[in-house]
């Protein structure tokens, strides 16, 4: 199951439309790599810095291990919605609006499913985005919450 559809292909050489397809499907690829780093309970922990890095990065790693330790794991498909993009002063760096759904994603506690409490699968989110300078790769960098969607 896909983690969400791509970003649409623009034949446009617009520099500030690349860039903004490319820093929403830098959102799209570390929800990809959370996903599995999620139902794989041995899966190397130091592989979300290819998505993620600063504050991000850290909460993500300390998060997973965790829930690894709790017993914890999840399968499914982090559904990334309705994202869009927008320039940042800094022009290596973007916000990221979008809904995540994770009603596809199902949490097991000891190998047995668990329950998500109603209401919980769908929330706003707004992460930064930032370039490597050198490697011209795109990273989530920030994330907070904005609500519901």
């Amino acid at each position: 199951m896909p983690t969400s559809a791509s970003p649409s292909t623009s034949t446009s050489t617009d520099p500030l439309a690349k860039n903004k397809a490319a820093a929403i499907a830098a959102v799209i690829a570390f929800w990809k790599k959370v996903d599995q780093l999620d139902a794989l309970p041995k899966g190397d922990l130091t592989s979300l810095d290819l998505v993620a890095r600063g504050q991000v990065l850290a909460q993500y790693q300390y998060n997973i291990g965790a829930a690894r330790q709790r017993g914890e794991t999840a399968k499914g498909s982090t559904m990334v919605e309705s994202p869009s993009a927008t320039s940042a002063v800094d022009p290596l760096t973007y916000k990221v609006a979008a809904c995540v759904d994770v009603s596809e994603v199902t949490p097991y506690k000891n190998g047995k499913p668990r329950s998500v409490p109603p209401g919980t699968s769908r929330s706003g989110w707004a992460y930064g985005v930032t370039q490597d300078p050198k490697t011209l790769k795109w990273y989530v960098t920030t994330q907070r919450q904005t609500g519901t969607c």
